[in-house]
């Protein structure tokens, strides 16, 4: 399984792959046996949620794997997380090798959801609850205080970065609102991408004629600069001014050696390992909040 970007969860593309596999598994009598694995970092987090699994195969049921009735034998090598359809595919094998980073638990218990894609498989009701007991609820009661504790330290970071940011302000007699462009106009440019100051207003939620205040304000102080965009003459775009980045340089470039020392201390995994989950992160709190900004705000009635 391999879609480490979505943890390997199972969409209608990976359901054909695998039931592909196993057909091929099934029918070359040069196979003696098949290994079934996500990686080193995961094994596979259930069903894609967005997209769905797709159909049952004729052959392998859920997932392509399982329903199959086989003779050829099969592991299942886990690594990482096992959570929902995931951990239903484990028992669908003969075999299972699990690793010391190896997870098991279903969600779907906790929301009063059936898991019926396997976990039948596991015996009876009665020997099914036990296993619940010692070993998925165990998991899930670890997970959720892993996740609690990752929730703390984003909020501890976001807290101490608005310090530090607030701090910056108010030497240089810089607003919020300020810091904010600057930060929006420096990220934008090293995308490649400077902004407008139509674009600016549209990041800042600002009118034009606050954004026009704004950006003079600015330039008079030499943090930031109009130019003539080099692709279109007839734009003007914003730049960082030199003053911004000369008191910039002064304030935050102790925290960028304190940043690279930081990251000397971690494998080139453990940094791979925490980029993807703030990027996942990320990802999440933007969708979510394009999902709150989409939606009418309703207000009580005088």
């Amino acid at each position: 399984m391999d879609r480490p970007d979505k943890r390997n969860a199972v969409d209608a593309a990976m359901t054909a792959g695998l039931d592909a596999a196993l057909n091929e598994l099934e029918g070359d009598p040069e196979l003696w046996c098949g290994v079934l694995t996500g990686g080193s970092q995961m094994f596979c987090a259930g069903t894609d949620l967005a997209n769905g699994a797709g159909a049952p195969t004729e052959r392998g049921g859920n997932y392509g794997v399982v329903r199959r009735e086989r003779s050829t034998p099969l592991v299942a090598a886990v690594d990482g997380i096992a959570y929902g359809g995931g951990f239903e595919i484990v028992p669908a094998c003969d075999v299972v090798v699990a690793g010391r980073s190896a997870r098991f638990g279903l969600p779907e218990v906790s929301r009063g959801v059936i898991a019926n894609y396997g976990a039948g498989r596991w015996g009876s009701p009665r020997s099914w609850r036990s296993a619940s007991r010692s070993g998925p609820a165990g998991n899930l009661r670890r997970m959720k205080e892993r996740r609690d504790e990752l929730i703390r330290l984003l909020q501890a970071y976001t807290t101490e970065s608005a310090r530090l940011a607030d701090e910056f302000a108010t030497r240089h007699g810089l607003h919020t609102t300020d810091l904010h462009a600057l930060i929006a106009v420096l990220a934008a440019e090293g995308r490649g991408v400077p902004l407008t100051a139509g674009r600016l207003a549209a990041h800042l939620g600002l009118s034009s004629g606050a954004t026009t205040a704004l950006v003079d304000r600015m330039e008079r102080h030499g943090y930031v600069e109009r130019v003539r965009d080099p692709a279109d003459r007839r734009r003007v775009v914003l730049t960082y001014g030199d003053e911004a980045a000369r008191v910039g340089r002064a304030f935050f470039g102790p925290l960028g050696a304190d940043m690279d020392a930081l990251v000397a201390g971690f494998s080139d995994a453990e940094l791979a390992a925490v980029q993807r989950f703030l990027a996942g992160v990320v990802e999440m709190v933007a969708a979510r909040r394009a999902a709150h900004s989409s939606t009418a705000i309703s207000r009580p009635s005088e």
